[in-house]
């Protein structure tokens, strides 16, 4: 009889619980699609580590920081097998603090479009 009387109580409980909301900052539009560009056009599937990559959120992409407002500060990619182009639109991540790309040996163009754009990151690392 007690456990029958537990159960019934923990199901109402939980019936008239009110449902706990929790909100996650999500990542920017612009900067999430150029990130997912980055992947496609240096060969993500093939990476070193790209763990979460186009599966979770892009706040628990590898190499990926996000600031408080869902902006990526940071792309730490370096050494990671990247082949391919740096996809222009890299250059929309406007908060971007630090770039490092360094290390994957055979990434091509991109660089002079990236550095044109209207941000000024504080590391650049391509070689």
């Amino acid at each position: 009889m007690m456990t029958r009387t537990f159960t019934l109580v923990l199901f109402i409980a939980i019936a008239i619980a009110k449902p706990v909301t929790i909100h996650a900052q999500a990542a920017n539009v612009n900067d999430s699609l150029a990130l997912v560009d980055l992947y496609n056009s240096t060969n993500g599937p093939n990476w070193g580590e790209n763990e979460g990559w186009l599966y979770w959120s892009v706040k628990n992409w590898y190499g990926i920081t996000l600031d408080s407002n869902g902006r990526v500060i940071n792309i730490a990619l370096g050494g990671n097998a990247l082949i391919g182009g740096i996809p222009s639109s890299l250059g929309n991540i406007s908060n971007l603090q630090a770039l490092d790309l360094g290390g994957n040996g055979r990434l091509i163009g991109g660089h002079t479009y990236v550095l044109g754009q209207s941000y000024q990151p504080t590391i650049i690392r391509f070689a």
